[in-house]
């Protein structure tokens, strides 16, 4: 995969997470991708070392000291990272949130194939999670997960 087809599979993975309501994991992607990431670098200056007194400056010349330091500098992700981490998200998000939602069926009795998630102390809105739901869901990921793995293969080559 080129560099251009990268920018336009990264730039394309945002828009779909947007057009599906994902508005907020295309954002955290953009804001990961815009922060980049830091690497070592070695600076060297050079400096004078000169003499301090009158009598060592008539006897010796000035001499030429290097000094090296390695600091952390910000580097932009290639095209390459910026598709990766879109293609993580999506798979972190999308994919294993029906994996969850398969563990809390798997693990709660369902009378009726619902759960209902009640307001507490902190909030007012009544969550429900339905098998139907799920069910739904599953077909559209089963759809999406090839679709991931072969833009990662796509990458990789």
């Amino acid at each position: 995969m080129s560099q251009e087809a990268a920018i336009e599979g990264y730039t394309a993975l945002v828009q779909w997470l947007r057009e599906n309501k994902l508005e907020w994991l295309a954002e955290q992607i953009e804001e990961e991708a815009a922060l980049g990431k830091t690497e070592p670098e070695r600076i060297a200056i050079s400096e004078i070392d000169a003499p301090r007194t009158a009598i060592a400056a008539r006897s010796t010349s000035p001499v030429m000291k290097q000094q090296s330091a390695e600091f952390l500098v910000r580097v932009d992700y290639s095209p390459y990272e910026k598709f990766n981490i879109a293609l993580d998200a999506i798979r972190a998000v999308v994919i294993g949130a029906v994996k969850i939602q398969d563990a809390l069926a798997n693990a709660l009795p369902i009378d009726g194939g619902e759960i209902r998630f009640v307001p507490g102390e902190t909030g007012d809105t009544e969550h429900q999670y339905r098998l139907s739901d799920l069910t739904t869901q599953r077909a559209a990921i089963d759809e999406v997960e090839p679709l991931l793995k072969q833009l990662t293969e796509d990458v990789h080559k």
